[in-house]
This record gives C-alpha cells, sequence and structure tokens, in this order.
C-alpha cells in the first residue's frame, strides 16, 4: 500500500469576518479518495507556514501508515515534497524502529523522499504541540529557557483535532 504526500500549498479562508490561513497537502492512498490535510493558523502567522518541506504531514501520517502496515506489506510513504535530513534520519534511525519495538500494532514503514539540508528562513521561531499532557509539558518545561537559542521554545501550537472530540476534517472521519 502506498500513501502519496502531495505538495503543500496555502489556501486563505474568512470565518466570522476573520482571515485564516491553512498550510495544505492532498493525500492519496489512505481511502479511494483524494484527501486534502491542511493546518490553520490566524492570517498573521502565514509566514511561519512551510510548503518548501512535507514535514508537518509525513508526521502526522506516521501512525496511520505504521498500524495499516504489515510484515509481508510494508506501507510506503511518497513524499513529493522534499522533508528535512534531521528529520529523515531521526524517523529512519530512532522513531520508527522504537515505536515498531515498543507497540505491537505499530510495523516498519519504506518512507521515500528526496532528502534537504538547506536551512529554511524561520525567523528564529521554535514550536511545539500542546496536547496538556505530560509529554508536551514536559517539553515546554525542557525547551522555554534553553541556554541554546537554536532550541529556546517560543512558540506552542493546540492542535483542535480528532483526538479531543471533534472531526473538523475528512481525513479524521476516515482513519
Amino acid at each position: 500500500m502506498d500513501i502519496v504526500i502531495g505538495k503543500p500549498y496555502l489556501e486563505s479562508r474568512t470565518e466570522d469576518s476573520i482571515l485564516h490561513s491553512r498550510l495544505c497537502c492532498d493525500i492519496e492512498g489512505v481511502n479511494d479518495d483524494i484527501l486534502t490535510l491542511w493546518y490553520e493558523v490566524p492570517s498573521e502567522y502565514e509566514e511561519y507556514l512551510c510548503i518548501e518541506r512535507a514535514d508537518a504531514f509525513i508526521v502526522s501520517l506516521l501512525p496511520l501508515a505504521m498500524i495499516r502496515s504489515s510484515p509481508e506489506q510494508l506501507v510506503r510513504i511518497i513524499c513529493k515534497q522534499s522533508i528535512s535530513a534531521k528529520l529523515y534520519h531521526q524517523l529512519v534511525n530512532y522513531y520508527i524502529p522504537v515505536l515498531v519495538d515498543s507497540i505491537s500494532y505499530y510495523n516498519d514503514i519504506v518512507l521515500e523522499a528526496n532528502i534537504s539540508e538547506s536551512k529554511l528562513f524561520c525567523k528564529g521561531a521554535v514550536g511545539t504541540g500542546v496536547s496538556g499532557g505530560v509529554d508536551s509539558s514536559y517539553t515546554i518545561a525542557r525547551y522555554l529557557n534553553n541556554k541554546i537559542s537554536a532550541f529556546r521554545l517560543s512558540h506552542c501550537v493546540y492542535y483542535e483535532m480528532g483526538l479531543y472530540g471533534s472531526f473538523d476534517s475528512d481525513l479524521e472521519k476516515h482513519c
């Protein structure tokens, strides 16, 4: 089975007179349709959205791919956009093997993508997701006042998604 991650793109939308920006990506192979996975922020944060890498979409689809994969038929995640070399290295050499060894229903996958080592303009921002759980609380405590500015946390993001009781996208409804 192949999950194909298209090239990220931006969309704008207005809700209640407020302009929002979405980082979108079309995904093939999750079901019979092409699904659009997206992240939405107020438009003033659009400059922080990255269309030059597929990193956000790989991380989002990784659990689904690992659950659907099997030793007999590995799921391939194929990216039409490059991914960060550091993320690829961490996923392939550490994160995926640890999950496969630790969680019985996670299986190995194949990750096919062009690897990019170029730096992206980011205004020095460093962000993390916040769930309110122990892992995100630890991450905030650890990196909020980090001595190395490249790792010092400057932004937190709360993702409103199915894990928290709502189904906002077609992808969540079909997973």
